[in-house]
């Protein structure tokens, strides 16, 4: 009887020890996002923007950052998985020798902020591109505290898509790169990389617009968009960079000129990280981002609104992933009946996690409040 009770006792013990050990390690190890990441081939804006100019000519008259338009933030970071090796460039836990092996899939979860490719993300609408780009065993690399894959895949989708749909035109902004410490290695360094990455024998900078001679000053309210696409004929790219992130000495280099400094103080990108998981933060942080965007000293920049939220601490557990935060952020903002129509005037860029994600019509429903923001100020043109 005693030797029964103490099985029965055992057992009381052991098994919510096991079940607490098998819950850590599904949290640990688990990759799924439990999110739908299915992307309906009906939904195609690869024309977006054609299609508001063709339908307005108008439009063009527009100056280019006056044009509101999907963003995507880490955007190369769709191909992150369990098994992806640390960017040992970065100052990142994933660093952690011991703590990467035993959580694998939570690392993967918090790392993956889009989950299609950059075709599929400019199929959704997206014009504006976030690149972490990294240099790792001899080669460019994308990378969100994880390598994802080759800068030179993901050069070659925007060429693709630009290639295959005259009108539009994007931004790329990478300002976030990662070089080897004290090993020579600087923007120039990539700037020519880039130059070699063609398709049909064009390479980015064939598209992209360049800042020299008369036009070296100009700001992004300077630049119409009949000018940047001739008219809507042509596709084109602006390019961001930040020169003095990590190489203030930087030598001047022919592909310079097609670059505008990420932190030029007159020039640049306007934009602000809520860097918060609570709602009512994030929304705060939104609202008086655009009441700053309307200060003189922006006027020239590119305004971005950082619309996604940041975990932190447990938030990386009980929030599970990139994926699932977004889609509930997404959800939640839409929601605010003012603050996105409000936030696309003056944060023309709406830059968020996921995408292309269609949860609750999102993909639509933000690409109909771009249109008829787009349409609208196209109309106020004809006014004047």
């Amino acid at each position: 009887m005693k030797k029964k009770k103490k099985v029965i006792v055992s057992l009381y013990v052991v098994t919510p020890i096991l079940f607490l050990l098998s819950a850590v390690a599904f949290i640990a190890q688990c990759t799924i996002p439990f999110v739908d990441t299915s992307f309906p081939e009906e939904i195609n804006y690869n024309h977006v923007i054609k299609d508001t100019y063709s339908s307005n000519e108008k439009f063009g008259n527009l100056n280019i950052n006056e044009i509101a338009m999907l963003g995507s933030h880490d955007s190369c970071s769709y191909a992150i998985t369990k098994n992806s090796p640390s960017n040992k460039n970065e100052n990142v836990i994933t660093n952690n020798d011991f703590v990467r092996p035993l959580a694998r899939g939570l690392m993967q979860r918090v790392s993956k902020s889009q989950a299609h490719d950059i075709k599929t993300q400019f199929k959704a609408g997206a014009r504006y591109y976030d690149f972490r780009i990294t240099y790792i065993s001899n080669q460019y690399m994308t990378c969100h505290s994880l390598i994802s894959n080759s800068l030179e895949e993901n050069i070659i989708q925007i060429l693709e898509c630009l290639k295959e749909n005259p009108g539009e035109f994007v931004y790329i902004n990478m300002q976030h790169v990662y070089f080897p410490k004290d090993q020579g290695y600087s923007y120039t360094n990539l700037r020519q990389y880039l130059s070699t990455i063609k398709v049909d024998n064009k390479s980015i900078y064939d598209y992209a617009y360049e800042f020299s001679g008369e036009n070296t000053k100009k700001g992004m309210d300077q630049i119409t968009y009949n000018e940047l696409t001739n008219n809507g004929q042509n596709s084109a790219a602006i390019l961001f960079i930040d020169d003095t992130e990590n190489f203030k000495n930087t030598e001047p280099d022919e592909w310079q000129k097609y670059f505008v400094d990420y932190d030029n103080t007159e020039f640049g990108i306007f934009d602000n990280w809520a860097n918060t998981m609570d709602d009512s933060k994030l929304i705060k942080t939104m609202q008086d981002t655009i009441l700053a965007s309307q200060n003189e000293e922006h006027k020239h920049k590119l305004k971005v609104n950082q619309a996604q939220k940041t975990p932190g601490g447990i938030d990386y557990v009980t929030s599970w992933s990139l994926l699932t935060i977004s889609e509930q952020t997404n959800e939640m903002l839409l929601k605010e009946e003012k603050l996105i129509p409000n936030s696309l005037i003056y944060l023309p860029v709406y830059m968020t996690d996921f995408c292309t994600s269609t949860h609750n019509d999102f993909v639509n429903v933000i690409q109909n409040l771009i249109k008829k923001n787009n349409v609208n100020l196209a109309n106020a043109k004809i006014k004047n």
